[in-house]
């Protein structure tokens, strides 16, 4: 192979990646906008408290009755429960009562994410769940506010 051959066939590598994840990554972006809408809906019909508007997240992860197969995601908290909903998944409703621990680790199921924190939810039957969310510290916050002090 010459060099304009080699040179040809990386560009033509690069064209055909950009045309599968560009059109992915758009339609990424559009189902978790409407992921969010359709939460921040549900949040208004159901008369609760909206503490932390829809986000994009990620699920890294659970034990017990969560899914251990991790996500991109939608996450939102309410004075009563917390809701996400993974792109492809189903949406799941923890109620805050439920809520036994809230910690942060780099670390979460053996697993390490570029160094961003987890927000892991230690639950009263012993599951855990964990999240990466962007403004970890207000979640923190938030979470910690709900708890009863020990």
């Amino acid at each position: 192979m010459t060099s304009t051959q080699i040179i040809l066939l990386i560009v033509a590598i690069l064209v055909l990646e950009a045309l599968i994840w560009i059109p992915m990554l758009i339609w990424l972006r559009r189902r978790s906008a409407r992921l969010a809408e359709s939460i921040k809906e549900s949040i208004a019909q159901s008369g609760e408290r909206s503490v932390m508007e829809p986000q994009s997240a990620l699920y890294r992860g659970g034990t017990g009755r969560f899914s251990f197969i991790k996500s991109n995601a939608v996450i939102a908290l309410t004075d009563r429960r917390i809701i996400f909903q993974g792109v492809l998944g189903k949406m799941v409703e923890i109620p805050l009562a439920d809520v036994a621990e809230v910690s942060e680790n780099k670390w979460f199921l053996r697993s390490y994410r570029g160094g961003r924190m987890h927000l892991i939810l230690k639950m009263r039957d012993g599951s855990v769940v964990g999240f990466i969310v962007d403004d970890h510290d207000a979640w923190m916050n938030a979470l910690q506010s709900f708890l009863p002090r020990s």
